[in-house]
């Protein structure tokens, strides 16, 4: 006499993908739960048919990432969303990689974050030109520092590193960015607000910690590396 038929098993014939394979979900949910762990978020824009997969199963989503040691961030308004390392009473393991920020790129972060909540256009959209961005972060470098082209190459680093961790997207005019709207709900106000602050004590006090005899490649081959001129954001990269 066979066993009755589970839930499970209607959920696991459901949503079989082949004779061997055990997953209970959706395809297109299984490929959201990738899209936001393979970061660096997950956007209506971007990935609509992803986005509408999240929205339909949301709770299962939150509780396979749980079981991750992962945390979902879901903005109805901007559409998007992200994970984050779960901060739980006891020691868990690190899943998602967080984005190294040097000087820099700390002061680059923050520029865009504001350009994204003053600038915003009438479609709702924000960009900025290489230039302005250059411009933005000519007030860190060093005084005593003769070398133009060093620190020329560390701005490019810095927005090369917020281009491959989405933070500003590449529009069809090369010299110009649209900046991601993650970056308004990435951090809120008492992190920015830190950052701010720590970032300003360095710049009055001259400890710029720029290396501007390092290429952009050494320095993002250092990305893991544990140095104090660096801070750890839990933005994806």
């Amino acid at each position: 006499m066979s066993e009755p038929r589970t839930n499970d098993d209607d959920q696991l014939a459901r949503h079989q993908l082949g004779s061997r394979d055990r997953g209970r979900l959706a395809d297109d949910t299984r490929r959201a739960i990738i899209a936001l762990v393979r970061g660096p978020y997950l956007s209506a824009a971007r990935q609509p048919e992803l986005w509408r997969a999240l929205l339909r199963d949301r709770a299962a989503i939150e509780l396979h990432l749980g079981n991750m040691f992962l945390e979902m961030v879901v903005d109805l308004e901007r559409q998007l969303a992200f994970v984050h390392n779960a901060e739980l009473e006891v020691e868990t393991p690190r899943v998602v990689r967080q984005l190294r920020l040097g000087l820099l790129d700390t002061a680059l972060l923050l520029d865009l974050r504001q350009r994204l909540l003053h600038d915003v256009d009438v479609s709702g959209r924000v960009f900025v030109d290489r230039a302005e961005l250059e411009e933005a972060l000519a007030a860190y470098r060093p005084q005593a520092s003769t070398n133009l082209a060093g620190f020329a190459r560390a701005v490019t680093a810095a927005i090369e590193k917020m281009r491959k961790a989405a933070v500003v997207l590449l529009t069809s005019q090369p010299e110009r960015f649209e900046i991601s709207p993650v970056l308004a709900v990435a951090f809120d106000a008492d992190e920015l607000a830190a950052v701010a602050r720590d970032l300003a004590e360095l710049r009055d006090r001259g400890d710029d910690g720029l290396d501007l005899s390092a290429e952009p490649d050494e320095a993002d081959e250092n990305d893991d590396t544990d140095e104090t001129d660096e801070t750890d954001e839990e933005l994806q990269g």
